[in-house]
């Protein structure tokens, strides 16, 4: 064998030896991380302990604080339907699907560690003067009330005991975070109506001085949509701002609501609304036809949004024309409806 192919052979071997050492330490330290992974798996496993355990199921009556205030709800079935109901007032209509999830997660409701065994020095974390007390009663009469004290500045958990029951704890802030709702939050409300940008034909802002229409044109116009001024006149306006300004319809939200069934409505400008937005536009549905088979059905429809006063945060306080809800709208969709007069006559097509 030549001197060249002995080098050959020797750095093959070498290299072969190097790629095993390698893979060698590579197994080791993925080995070596699972084993740590189960220890930490192993370690949460052991420190988790159950709070509450109870049939979500037969529980009929739930009360939390908000704010100083005891919020109390009850379960009960009428005409074959189960619902929870307000106990002040069974007439507000309660979000089932919302109170449900709230009670099963108490229900189960789990420590992420143990704290103390015992009642005592409940003042240092915040259980003497709790920030909530969480009460779940079911069909058998069997009460339980969860008290939730300060929170840890470290791991952001919140404490957290069974009142009556030895034991401190620690529970995520997100088992508990649902009963930081207000009733507002938890009231079945109207939804903001789904209206897509192709489906509108008209919009009207009374108000102000008068009232100003961004109007579809027709077929026979040389433009899109048109400027309709409070004397009649009118000019077609770009199509680019038409849109812009429409996209301020169909892309809005209620971002809350403020007051179910409002009985003052001139605490938010809306019993003599400063502004009053109308929108026409249509749906389709389809529909059996005389034949037996679908046709498509298109029917007219008008949103009426009457716009009052703002709050501290500069949203706008707002309420459909038929009911007396009043929800919140962000000022970034509202300003611009209220600026359409004068940027419209910006907008003009010469």
């Amino acid at each position: 064998m030549t001197g060249k192919k002995k080098h050959r052979t020797r750095n093959l071997v070498l290299a072969v030896i190097i790629l095993a050492v390698l893979i060698g330490i590579y197994l080791a330290v993925v080995s070596f991380a699972k084993k740590e992974e189960e220890k930490e798996q192993a370690a949460s496993q052991a420190d988790t302990v159950q709070i509450v355990s109870m049939d979500s199921d037969k529980v009929n009556h739930i009360s939390y604080v908000h704010d100083g205030q005891t919020l109390s709800f009850h379960k009960k079935t009428e005409d074959d339907t189960e619902n929870w109901y307000y106990d002040e007032d069974e007439s507000i209509p309660i979000n089932k699907n919302t109170l449900d999830s709230m009670v099963s997660g108490m229900t189960s409701l789990e420590g992420t560690s143990t704290v103390v065994k015992d009642d005592r020095n409940y003042e240092e974390y915040g259980l003497d003067q709790p920030s909530n007390q969480i009460t779940l009663q079911d069909t058998d009469e069997t009460k339980i009330t969860v008290l939730i004290g300060d929170t840890n500045s470290i791991t952001g958990e919140y404490y957290a005991a069974v009142q009556g029951e030895a034991g401190v704890y620690t529970v995520a802030s997100t088992a508990v975070s649902g009963f930081g709702s207000d009733l507002m939050s938890l009231i079945e409300a109207d939804t903001y109506p789904a209206i897509s940008m192709d489906t509108i034909s008209n919009l009207t802002l009374t108000g102000g001085d008068g009232s100003v229409s961004i109007q579809k044109a027709g077929d026979t116009d040389a433009y899109n949509w048109k400027l309709i001024r409070a004397d009649g006149s009118e000019d077609g306006i770009r199509t680019e701002y038409a849109e812009e300004l429409l996209q301020n319809i169909t892309e809005a939200s209620y971002t809350g609501l403020k007051e179910y069934n409002s009985k003052d409505l001139s605490a938010y400008g809306l019993l003599e609304p400063a502004f009053t937005l109308t929108v026409d536009y249509t749906i389709e549905a389809n529909e059996e036809g005389n034949g037996g088979g679908t046709e498509t059905v298109t029917t007219p429809q008008q949103f009426v949004l009457m716009i009052g006063s703002q709050d501290e945060a500069g949203n706008y306080y707002v309420k459909h024309a038929d009911y007396s809800n009043v929800y919140l709208i962000s000022t970034d969709r509202i300003l611009p409806l209220l600026e359409a007069e004068q940027k419209a006559e910006e907008n003009i097509l010469q």
